[in-house]
């Protein structure tokens, strides 16, 4: 039998960003250049066995010496490595927002807020107009298939993969997406031909592979995925992996991702918890030069995390563009 191939969408004549070089960009490489520094310099201090006082008064020095204390420099550059690659609370606010203008989730839910990160760092990866953009998510559940028609609604082509079917009549709000009853091991022959730009999962089951035939070894189900997503992905294009409760992160397939060229890099929400919102609080001024520190904008991310917090494990592997 001829092998059915589905056309394609029409690609958007736009590259996609590379997030290695916004995750290095000259502000996040000079806040991580003055944490090496301060770092090297305590640890002189400390082989010194200096006094509780004379090191206290040591360290203020260095602190003036830096503009900031070693927990604040390192606070600020993770703060910037979020904004430079479009997760500062600004721009996850202004997501959920966006989220919330198109779909009013079932009262008690988290998963709006929750997807707030995935949605902030495929507009990043992929631009504002997703047009002949396709994405793909991997065990969306139904939350996930309304998250997939939102992104719908920016122009892109989108696909569910999942074992667990929501119901055609479910499928019927949702006739943008397209839904594929399968399971993560099958993505190359769910795509029939067709190529992503983005790839993702969110908060996935702890052990993807039970119920295939890579059940009995993680390993194995690790390396295929990774191998199978290689050849469905676009130059350029890029797997997010967001975990809130399993750290699932495609740990065996390292070997072969840093062989393949792909660029690794990891992140976490801005608001990890009400601790973390305490801390941006207290360590960086409303006044200061950071534009995400507003005090209105915290405000609101502190109402709305009360709620659900943005939160989570982030890990982006992308592909070379070349």
């Amino acid at each position: 039998m001829k092998e059915i191939r589905l056309e394609e969408p029409k690609k958007a004549d736009v590259k996609i960003t590379n997030i290695d070089e916004l995750y290095n960009s000259p502000d996040v490489v000079a806040l991580k250049d003055k944490i090496e520094k301060i770092t090297k310099e305590r640890k002189l201090l400390w082989y010194k066995g200096l006094k509780i006082e004379e090191w206290n008064k040591k360290v203020e020095k260095l602190n003036k010496k830096f503009g900031a204390s070693l927990g604040t420099l390192e606070f600020m550059h993770h703060m910037a490595k979020n904004k430079a690659v479009g997760l500062s609370p600004n721009m996850l606010l202004k997501r959920w927002q966006d989220l919330k203008n198109f779909w009013e989730e079932p009262k008690g839910s988290q998963v709006k807020t929750c997807y707030v990160p995935d949605i902030a760092l495929i507009h990043t990866l992929l631009g504002e107009d997703l047009s002949g953009r396709t994405i793909v998510e991997v065990g969306p559940g139904r939350e996930g298939v309304a998250i997939l028609a939102y992104l719908a609604s920016r122009g892109a082509k989108t696909i569910a993969i999942d074992v667990e079917h929501p119901g055609d009549d479910f499928l019927k709000k949702y006739p943008n997406v397209e839904f594929i009853n399968d399971s993560w091991e099958n993505i190359e022959e769910c795509m029939k031909g067709r190529k992503a730009d983005v790839i993702y999962t969110h908060n996935m089951h702890p052990n993807p592979e039970g119920g295939g035939r890579f059940e009995n070894s993680k390993e194995d189900f690790e390396k295929h995925v990774s191998e199978a997503m290689d050849r469905v992905l676009v130059p350029g294009g890029a797997y997010i992996g967001h975990h809130v409760e399993a750290d699932y992160v495609l740990s065996y397939a390292e070997d072969f991702i840093k062989t393949k060229g792909y660029k690794t890099n990891s992140f976490s929400s801005p608001l990890g918890s009400r601790d973390y919102m305490d801390d941006m609080k207290r360590e960086i001024s409303p006044k200061g030069s950071i534009e995400f520190s507003e005090t209105e904008v915290l405000e609101k991310l502190e109402e709305s995390s009360k709620k659900a917090p943005f939160y989570g494990y982030i890990k982006v592997v992308q592909k070379s563009a070349g």
